[in-house]
């Protein structure tokens, strides 16, 4: 009976480990699971902040051209005028 006994709390005891283990696992697969969650997410935000930096740039170069453009119109135009007389 007592080696019965002894038995019987031998295998609770497994139990219970193996049971311990397996939430351990499971926590530590939560958290692989969060950080991969967390690495996705700031690498989309990387990518947004790249987008929008990007847009600014072009509409930038935009306004730069246009404004180099017009001086240059405008500088056409006076020597034109000069030159001409008109």
């Amino acid at each position: 009976m007592a080696e019965e006994m002894e038995e019987v709390r031998q295998e609770l005891y497994l139990e219970e480990e193996a049971e311990r283990e397996r939430h351990r696992q499971l926590a530590e697969l939560e958290k692989k699971q969060r950080q991969r969650d967390e690495l996705q997410r700031e690498q989309e935000e990387m990518m947004i902040q790249r987008q929008r930096r990007l847009q600014a740039e072009r509409e930038q170069e935009e306004v730069y051209r246009q404004q180099v453009g017009a001086t240059i119109t405008g500088v056409v135009k006076g020597y034109m005028q000069w030159f001409f007389g008109c």
